[in-house]
C-alpha cells in the first residue's frame, strides 16, 4: 500500500516536481507576468528595476500600497502606457495592471472582499480578457473557504465570456490541490507553468510552494515559464511567454 501511496503522489505531482522541464517549447509572442511586491517592502526602486527588465508586456503587480503606486506610476509610466490601478493603503491587496498593450475596457470587480481587476487588451487585433487576482490565504476556514468562492467565481466568469483569457495572480494554493484542479476545468484555462517554479515564502532564502500563477485559455499555448527576484520581498514573481494558437 505504501508504494502504491508513493506512485500515486508522484504522478500527481509529477508535472510540477523540480526535475521537470521549464525550457523553451515555441517563440512567445507575448510576455506575461504577475509580481507580489510585498505591500511592506520598500526597495521600491529595485522593484520598478525588476518589472523593466522583466521585458513583459503585461505587469500584474499584487500589494501595491500608496507608496507603491506612486514608485510604480513614477518607474513605468513610459514603458507602459496602459494601466488599471487599485491600491490600498491597508494591507494587504491593492493591485495593478500595466501594459504595452492597448486596454480596450476596463473594470474593477469586487466578487469577495477583495478586489480583482479584469482588463481586455488587444493582441494581434484580437481581444483578449486579462484578469488580475490575489485570494485571501488559507490560514483560517473562512479565508480558506472565501478563496475557493472567489476562485470559482471567477472561473466561472472566465468561462461564461467565451473570448481568449490570461490570468495573473497570488492565489495562494498549490497546483495540485483540488481547488486549483477545478478553476482549470471550470475556466477551460491551462497553467504556463513547466516545473515546480516555487514563489513563496522566500524568509530562507529558498521558497517552498508554487502559489504564483499564470494561466490561459486553449488558444495560447506556454513558450516557457520562470521566476524572477524581487528585492525585499517574500514571493518570487512568475513570467511567462506565451504563443497565440
Amino acid at each position: 500500500m505504501s508504494a502504491m501511496a508513493v506512485a500515486l503522489c508522484t504522478w500527481q505531482l509529477h508535472p510540477y516536481l523540480p526535475w521537470a522541464d521549464p525550457s523553451k517549447v515555441g517563440n512567445a509572442q507575448i510576455r506575461i507576468g504577475v509580481f507580489n511586491v510585498f505591500h511592506h517592502n520598500e526597495n521600491y526602486n529595485a522593484g520598478v528595476d525588476v518589472l523593466l527588465t522583466s521585458d513583459c508586456d503585461v505587469l500584474a503587480v499584487l500589494e501595491v500600497s500608496s507608496e507603491w503606486d506612486l514608485a510604480l506610476t513614477d518607474g513605468l509610466v513610459h514603458a507602459y502606457p496602459y494601466s488599471v490601478r487599485v491600491p490600498q493603503s491597508d494591507c494587504c491587496y491593492g493591485m495593478s495592471v500595466y501594459s504595452r498593450l492597448p486596454i480596450v475596457t476596463d473594470t474593477v470587480m469586487y466578487l469577495t472582499r477583495d478586489p480583482v481587476i479584469k482588463a481586455m487588451v488587444t493582441l494581434n487585433e484580437v481581444d483578449v480578457d486579462v484578469w488580475c487576482v490575489h485570494t485571501r490565504p488559507p490560514i483560517f476556514p473562512n479565508d480558506t473557504e472565501e478563496r475557493n468562492l472567489l476562485l470559482g467565481l471567477v472561473a466561472k466568469e472566465v468561462a461564461a465570456s467565451g473570448r481568449s483569457a490570461l490570468l495573473m495572480g497570488d492565489l495562494n494554493i498549490v497546483p495540485w490541490a483540488k481547488e486549483f484542479k477545478q478553476l482549470k476545468a471550470v475556466s477551460g484555462m491551462d497553467d504556463a507553468r513547466r516545473g515546480f517554479l516555487a514563489t513563496y515564502p522566500l524568509e530562507l532564502g529558498i521558497p517552498l510552494i508554487p502559489i504564483d500563477h499564470i494561466l490561459h485559455t486553449d488558444t495560447f499555448s506556454t513558450s516557457f515559464c520562470r521566476t524572477v527576484l524581487i528585492p525585499g520581498s517574500d514571493h518570487k514573481g512568475l513570467v511567462a511567454g506565451l504563443s497565440y494558437r
